[in-house]
């Protein structure tokens, strides 16, 4: 438990992703982001991997955008781009890892990803 500075953290645990609302003896409570109340026994909190979602200021993020082939794919990436740069919750990019890169092709799109860092 000492990996959760406590109510409200943001957190996955196992399969399970949301917000802390309680810690009691026996088990741990979280609301997930649809609503849902999940009890987890602490057993099996002490034993998983939990990643804290609100440990830190900064958090990266990852968006997949589907572009048909028969579209301009600068002219889109130049788009997402504004986007962000607009956005009061991104970070300026700090490398060239942060911009959109082409990472797949399927038969009808061209997947773009982009990594941007945001604060909460």
């Amino acid at each position: 438990m000492r990996r959760m500075s406590g109510f409200n953290c943001q957190v996955l645990i196992d399969e399970y992703e949301g917000t802390i609302t309680q810690i009691q003896l026996r088990a741990t409570t979280m609301k997930t982001y649809d609503g849902r109340v999940v009890y987890i026994p602490n057993q099996e909190v002490f034993q998983a991997s939990i990643i804290n979602n609100t440990a830190s200021p900064r958090r990266r993020s990852s968006v997949m955008v589907g572009i048909d082939y028969g579209e301009d794919l600068s002219g889109a990436i130049a788009v997402i781009n504004k986007v962000l740069e607009s956005s009061t919750c991104t970070l300026a990019c700090t490398s060239a890892s942060s911009s959109p890169k082409l990472s797949a092709k399927a038969d009808r799109v061209i997947s773009s990803c982009n990594k941007r860092e945001y604060k909460r």
